[in-house]
């Protein structure tokens, strides 16, 4: 029986997130940067390792990331999808300066 391309090339999604103990996603004020240096470089590590990272219009708009990888030297960035179907990403953000 031939195999199809379907049963070799499966795809998959990784889902990323740093939570508090008590299940927010950021502080009281806002701030989403509540993970540590540690996690941070695994996160990298983790960017170096899929085709594509996905993010909302309002993360992007919120965290101004770049998406890239920074601590893993020779490695491809993942290619960028933002859902914005308003587009209200401001033209100067990181992820719109770093796009090309």
């Amino acid at each position: 029986m031939e195999n199809s391309f379907q049963e070799f090339y499966k795809m998959y999604a990784i889902i990323n997130a740093a939570v508090t103990l008590d299940g927010k996603i950021a502080s009281i004020t806002g701030d989403s940067k509540i993970s540590s240096l540690i996690d941070l470089k695994r996160v990298h590590k983790l960017r170096s390792n899929v085709d594509a990272i996905m993010i909302g219009s309002n993360t992007a708009i919120i965290d101004n990331p770049m998406l890239n990888v920074r601590f893993h030297k020779n490695s491809n960035n993942p290619t960028r999808v933002i859902i914005d179907g308003e587009c209200k990403i401001p033209i100067d953000s990181k992820i719109i300066k770093t796009a090309c």
